[in-house]
């Protein structure tokens, strides 16, 4: 008897937490803002995969809800279902779309997009982790999956990282398939002097077994200088591309450990399939902007001049040259823009909208540079809102 009065109490207190949930969730959806994407021209399929997160503040005391706005309307992440949120997690929609399509193999994985690839054959996905999770000086391992699409298999193991107590971490920037052959590169912190290194790491998928490791560039701090490292945004880093492409920036420290001038800036561009680099000093680009975006072996550079209008220039990496430039529209300096790139455009949105400064969306096409969409994020008018309330944006994602 006693075991079914404990499955009664179970019982009754999930259908309280639900009750509860679902209770909450129609009571703070009354009276909130209702903000829509409004189009002024182009067309709106150019935006049908935009998804915009941000949070909405109702200026009258300092909590605020997270959003989502798309064409589809204004989401507040707080009200979605139960079941949505757990459907959903927490990932990125292509996270969510490869743990929809291949249930099993993502059991148990991260959320990252750079320990995955996936092409018509293989669906692959490595991390980096303590081999002991509660103890920080234990042993660093690579944990690797392969799922073979055409077999149905999957190839797992774990293989510990040479020398690992050189390394605080391994962070994985780039997963890639080639020729039964996996490829791991990654940004490694160095545990002696907090320099950094961008390793490659190859394994053997028959053999399950490291076949190679290379060090493809060293980043060492000097003294009153320091070192940073960021990767070129792609469209999709779980595909298959030929180059991987890092900014090094070396910044000028004062005697308190500030950073003030960047001293210089390079990029180093790492082609997969015949393991080599090549440097690209920025400053002999410098009157083109900063270089924001690789698509195969272009890399594009984006700058607004005094008057706000908007500049590409298009660096092609097999030839070294600028072969390309496109001249944009004019952009508001006033507010700041939240910028990302997707299948060969650039979008370009404000991060703020209130109800007397609306948010503006262009997109551009990278090929000639014409303006295809150009819209704006507004408020409905409705009752019981008010003039404080607004929205802010701070991630640009696709679905």
């Amino acid at each position: 008897m006693k075991k079914y009065w404990i499955l009664i109490v179970i019982s009754v207190v999930m259908v309280a937490t639900i009750g509860t949930f679902y209770m909450q969730s129609v009571l703070a959806g009354n009276n909130k803002p209702v903000f829509t994407i409004e189009k002024i021209n182009g067309d709106e399929k150019e935006i049908e995969s935009l998804l915009l997160s941000g949070f909405y503040d109702s200026g009258l005391n300092y909590m605020s809800e997270d959003i989502e706005i798309s064409l589809e309307g204004l989401k507040y992440l707080e009200d979605r279902s139960f079941i949505e949120r757990v459907k959903e997690g927490y990932g990125t929609e292509r996270f969510n779309q490869l743990r929809e399509e291949y249930r099993y193999f993502m059991r148990g994985k991260y959320d990252r997009l750079d320990s995955y690839f996936e092409n018509e054959d293989y669906l692959a996905y490595a991390d980096v982790s303590y081999k002991n999770p509660y103890e920080v000086s234990s042993e660093l391992q690579f944990t690797v999956a392969v799922l073979d699409k055409q077999k149905n298999k999957t190839i797992s193991f774990d293989h510990l990282v040479p020398n690992s107590g050189d390394f605080w971490y391994l962070d994985p920037a780039k997963v890639l398939v080639i020729d039964g052959q996996l490829k791991i590169i990654t940004r490694n912190e160095m545990r002696e002097d907090n320099s950094r290194e961008v390793h490659q790491y190859t394994f053997d998928l028959a053999e399950k077994k490291l076949l190679n490791e290379e060090v493809i560039f060293s980043l060492e701090n000097k003294e009153n200088e320091y070192i940073e490292m960021e990767q070129l945004n792609v469209d999709d880093p779980t595909k298959e591309t030929e180059y991987v492409v890092f900014i090094k920036r070396s910044i000028e420290q004062n005697e308190d450990g500030y950073m003030e001038d960047v001293k210089g800036e390079e990029l180093v561009v790492y082609d997969l399939a015949t393991n080599t680099s090549k440097i690209i000093n920025l400053e002999n680009l410098a009157e083109h902007g900063y270089p924001e975006y690789l698509a195969e072996q272009t890399i594009y550079f984006t700058d607004v001049d005094d008057d706000g209008v908007l500049s590409i220039s298009v660096y092609d990496i097999k030839s070294e040259q600028i072969i390309d430039h496109i001249e944009g529209p004019v952009l508001n300096d006033e507010v700041a823009k939240t910028t990302a790139f997707n299948d060969g455009k650039l979008f370009i949105v404000d991060s703020y909208v209130d109800y007397e400064t609306p948010a503006y969306i262009t997109v551009i096409d990278l090929q000639n540079g014409e303006t295809v969409f150009e819209g704006k994020i507004v408020p409905d008018n409705q009752k019981g809102a008010t003039e404080k309330e607004s929205l802010n944006i701070y991630n640009v994602f696709f679905k």
